[in-house]
């Protein structure tokens, strides 16, 4: 089995033999055709090209969640075939009045209470007397 850090110096020399040109891939996913956001996907820890394949995120993230390649595809045309879009969280910036605390939410709706603080009236303007 191989440690983490020879797993971190064989990515390492891989990402540099691609940057300088020496290591020849293929711009564009292996299972879906995409040309964004691409990957380099290690089946064994080597440079050698049979063991490399270049994959979008989404599928990099979908073959080490387990699935096959087969199944990925079934999973995309089953979701295009009914019209579903995977809702994806807007990241909000927001600020407490009172304590002065940025923080970031991901949810859908307006958070209850400061992160921080945790007082409830943080977005209302602080009343001073």
């Amino acid at each position: 089995m191989i440690n983490v850090f020879e797993q971190i110096s064989i990515r390492a020399k891989t990402t540099r033999l691609v940057k300088k040109g020496l290591l020849k891939l293929p711009k564009k996913c292996k299972i879906c055709g995409t040309k964004n956001n691409l990957h380099i996907h290690h089946k064994k820890y080597t440079v050698n090209r049979k063991d490399l394949d270049v994959l979008c995120h989404n599928c990099h993230k979908k073959i080490h969640s387990g699935l096959t390649k087969e199944q990925i595809l079934a999973f995309d045309d089953f979701i295009e075939k009914k019209g579903l879009e995977l809702k994806k969280a807007k990241s909000k910036k927001l600020f407490c009045r009172l304590c002065g605390y940025v923080w970031i939410s991901k949810l859908n709706r307006k958070p209850t209470a400061c992160a921080n603080c945790r007082r409830y009236n943080w977005d209302k303007p602080r009343v001073r007397k």
